[in-house]
């Protein structure tokens, strides 16, 4: 009975592995959550309190493939890692009307990562926000 038993948890433990494994949904359908960004990390911008404390970080990475992909993430910090705590990440071109793409929820990790693709000689800018502090990095990562 010991060994049906310990199957049986066991079992339970593996299928429940695979449910926390599996992806947070982006805040707009259309726009799909990746769980890290490829390429070089071009950009590590920090997102500071009022006090001074770096809460969270402004991630982004490019890559050559598909004519040039831009990814984002906006990684809690210090007293925020681990926090439920409204998250936003947007990346978009500086000119133009391709659309914006964006994540944003109440993470206690990080919103992203989101990806923009033909950058290739294309500005973008990027849009975050963690908790009550915002702000917008404007025409980066333009060669």
């Amino acid at each position: 009975m010991k060994s049906v038993v310990s199957a049986v948890v066991g079992a339970a433990v593996v299928a429940s592995s695979f449910v926390l494994a599996a992806p947070v949904a982006s805040a707009d359908a259309n726009t799909p959550v990746y769980s890290s960004c490829a390429g070089t990390r071009k950009i590590n911008h920090p997102i500071k309190n009022a006090g001074g404390t770096t809460i969270a970080h402004v991630e982004v990475y490019y890559s050559s493939a598909s004519n040039g992909t831009n990814c984002a993430i906006v990684r809690h910090a210090g007293p925020l890692v681990g926090v439920a705590t409204m998250t936003y990440v947007s990346l978009e071109f500086s000119t133009g009307t391709q659309g914006t793409v964006y994540d944003f929820g109440n993470y206690e990790y990080f919103a992203g990562a989101i990806r923009k693709y033909g950058t290739n000689n294309r500005c973008v800018n990027i849009g975050y926000q963690i908790s009550s502090y915002s702000g917008k990095l404007w025409n980066k990562l333009c060669d």
